[in-house]
């Protein structure tokens, strides 16, 4: 059987690791090629690596632990995606579990289908006291990936050489690095499967998640990490490129409606005024910004679904 690379960056996780690494253990499947990087950790989450893999290490669990110095979760992702040997690899939050079935179920979709990428749902733990899956699209469009946001960082697996192809994660990011790397994806490949009728892990959602919670706090880099889809999209000749722009001015405008909801009303102005000297004049979309921006400011839901049937 072939096996599966997991890359997973650690950064002070000592009092969750073990979770994680219980949910690795409770996999059905096997061989499983797993990559640990400790990105420059003050707490002894290098120690805990080190010693599962002492514990564990076997030819059908094959733990490497490797260090970044770089600090990034992204630089920690590409250091472990330098090591895979495995022809697929998933990537996961050492804050996180996997479900016993999850690493199974990526191989037979692999098998049987053949494709690029194997995506599926997860749900979200808030505060260990509340779950639930997120609505999602399953599409194979960079269109819906730039609206919807569909393959986040626990929920994909793919071809090693196609994430390398387009350079891996891109480490200047912060934030919405997965989002931004699910667009490099769909517009090199759109051969997409997807696994719809269970998740296959939890994302725990705290105070010192990865990822992060809050908008206003982190704006630049959100800002960055659209501002350079919207680069990608304007160097794109593909046919769907004035929709494909569409998408990217309604994340900005996300964002900018989202700084003003948090109480930021100043970062959502200057944020939404710099959208509209991107907005062509002539341009339709631009008719509907102020409508889309404000009921996302009052707390609107769902404008996504908006723009995905209009735009």
């Amino acid at each position: 059987m072939e096996s599966i690379a997991l890359v997973i960056p650690v950064y002070n996780r000592s009092q969750l690791l073990q979770r994680t690494f219980d949910s690795i253990l409770g996999q059905t499947y096997r061989p499983i090629e797993l990559i640990l990087v400790d990105n420059g950790s003050t707490d002894d989450s290098l120690a805990l690596c080190s010693e599962f893999k002492e514990k564990n290490q076997s030819d059908q669990l094959i733990v490497k632990v490797l260090q970044e110095k770089k600090r990034g979760a992204n630089a920690a992702r590409n250091k472990g995606l330098e090591a895979v040997e495995s022809e697929y690899v998933t990537f996961f939050d050492s804050d996180d579990e996997l479900f016993p079935e999850m690493i199974h179920s990526i191989h037979q979709a692999i098998t049987k289908h053949q494709t690029d990428i194997i995506a599926y749902t997860y749900t979200f733990y808030e505060n260990e006291q509340k779950e639930y899956v997120r609505i999602r699209c399953f599409s194979n469009q960079p269109r819906m990936q730039i609206i919807r946001g569909m393959l986040a960082t626990q929920n994909f697996t793919v071809r090693r050489e196609v994430l390398r192809a387009i350079g891996g994660w891109d480490e200047s990011l912060q934030r919405w690095q997965d989002w931004e790397v699910g667009v490099r994806l769909l517009l090199h490949t759109d051969s997409i499967y997807w696994i719809k009728d269970r998740p296959l892990c939890r994302a725990h959602i705290h105070e010192d998640t990865i990822s992060g919670r809050n908008f206003s706090d982190a704006h630049s880099s959100l800002y960055r990490a659209v501002e350079r889809v919207y680069e990608l999209i304007q160097a794109t000749e593909r046919p769907d490129a004035k929709k494909l722009l569409n998408a990217v001015y309604f994340r900005f405008l996300l964002l900018a409606g989202n700084y003003s909801r948090e109480g930021r009303k100043d970062l959502g102005r200057f944020y939404y005024d710099k959208l509209m000297q991107l907005i062509e004049k002539e341009s339709f979309f631009r008719l509907f910004c102020p409508l889309i921006y404000h009921y996302i400011a009052m707390g609107g839901r769902c404008s996504w679904f908006f723009v995905k049937l209009f735009f």
